[in-house]
């Protein structure tokens, strides 16, 4: 049977687990704000709410973890990245990002920007290890044509402190 976590949205959420104890999850307010909101969780039942992403769409959002590696220079940081649509006509599929390093300090949510020339109806997306910090987004095409698209894109680690 299901347990409720005490949460309501207006789409499905979109959660990952850090493989460090801590599941994220984000998803819409139940309210015409549109809001994407944050919350963690270190047994998947039981939900704090995280810093706000100041961010809003009208559909499911999708979450990515980038885990920096590098063999020389400065550590890359571990990246939340959400993906999401704009909360206007124009569906452009856009980006923030929350460093995992920071977390439990001053972490807050960056807006990174747009998937370059991309607009969609719904999205998904993976990150990656290495030493760029590196999503891929696959979403359904702004359009009625039904297909599936994908587009990889590096995020500017500068852009989060």
């Amino acid at each position: 049977m299901a347990v409720e976590i005490g949460q309501t949205s207006q789409f499905q959420p979109a959660v990952i687990f850090d493989g460090l104890g801590t599941f994220h999850m984000l998803f819409v307010s139940q309210d015409p704000s549109n809001r994407l909101l944050y919350v963690t969780s270190g047994d998947g039942e039981n939900w704090t709410e995280g810093p706000p992403t100041g961010q809003t769409t009208h559909s499911a959002p999708a979450i990515a973890l980038y885990q920096g590696e590098t063999s020389s220079g400065p550590p890359n940081p571990n990246l939340l990245v959400t993906v999401f649509i704009a909360n206007d006509p124009s569906n452009r599929i856009l980006y923030s990002a929350l460093n995992l390093d920071d977390i439990g300090g001053t972490a807050s949510w960056n807006f990174a920007g747009q998937v370059p020339g991309e607009s969609a109806h719904g999205v998904y997306a993976w990150g990656t290890k290495g030493e760029l910090p590196q999503v891929t987004v696959y979403f359904l095409a702004n359009d009625h044509t039904g297909r599936l698209l994908e587009r990889s894109f590096t995020i500017d680690a500068a852009l989060v402190p």
